[in-house]
């Protein structure tokens, strides 16, 4: 099964006065319409990025909040797209003005060790 799944992720325009080129996830800032709700937010910049409709996301799980190394407060949520080749970057709908690129890598590619390593990074004057 860990074979079938894929992770998805979009690239930032270089150009982008925050984060530019930087590879990501899907998602943004929460906006008020969100009520507070991350898997709402979530779904929504999905869907405004990539063009994700959010009735083919099934969300599954939420990470625990953590600080970006802009330190901004990050909160993962993990969904399932089904039927999956929605999710297949040829077929997205990809938003110029906040992606540059969309790519999916095999879930299987993190559970290798070779492929996985941990940096921690401590801004200059913070640590």
């Amino acid at each position: 099964l860990v074979s079938s799944i894929h992770v998805l992720f979009t690239q930032r325009p270089q150009n982008m006065k925050s984060h530019g080129g930087e590879v990501c996830f899907p998602g943004g800032k929460q906006d008020p319409a969100d009520n507070n709700n991350d898997t709402t937010t979530a779904l929504r910049e999905a869907h405004e990025e990539v063009g994700l409709d959010p009735h083919y996301i099934t969300p599954i799980a939420q990470m625990e909040t953590l600080e970006s190394k802009h330190s901004l407060c990050v909160t993962p949520i993990i969904g399932l797209i089904e039927p999956s080749h929605l999710a297949e970057p040829n077929q997205l709908k990809v938003n110029v003005d906040e992606v540059e690129a969309a790519f999916a890598v095999p879930l299987e590619y993190f559970t290798k060790e070779e492929n996985c390593h941990e940096a921690i990074i401590v801004p200059y004057g913070r640590g």
